[in-house]
């Protein structure tokens, strides 16, 4: 072997070597970077399940106050401090038959209202 096809194969060994060693750090980093993007991906939908679980219990207390105006207009028809204390929050209460009913019913319905609820505001 002559010294210049030495020269040659080395240099060549050494550049293989050079890659090699390149490919491995380059390994390393996209692996480092596919672990912090599922890191960041999860803790991502950790929020998702958080902020919906908040959306689910405000739809509950929402569901929940409905109910408890509804109870409450209802008593108000009887008793005047509530239904004044309703009226004082911007609720309006008043009895109405209900929709196909015929005057005998004997249980109205209970409309009232807020200016904060989709309903209509009070006058």
């Amino acid at each position: 072997m002559k010294e210049t096809q030495f020269y040659i194969v080395v240099a060549l060994s050494a550049i293989c070597l050079v890659l090699s060693l390149a490919a491995i750090a380059l390994g390393q980093s996209a692996q480092r970077a596919q672990f912090d993007f599922q890191k960041r991906q999860s803790e991502i939908q950790i929020e998702m399940q958080r902020r919906q679980a908040e959306v689910n219990r405000g739809m509950m207390s929402d569901k929940i106050g409905s109910a408890i105006l509804q109870d409450l207009a209802s008593v108000a028809l009887k008793n005047q401090k509530i239904k004044d204390l309703l009226a004082k929050n911007g609720y309006n209460v008043s009895a109405a038959p209900s929709p196909g009913a015929t005057g005998t019913s004997s249980s109205p319905a209970i409309p009232f209202s807020n200016a904060a609820s989709a309903i209509s505001p009070r006058p």
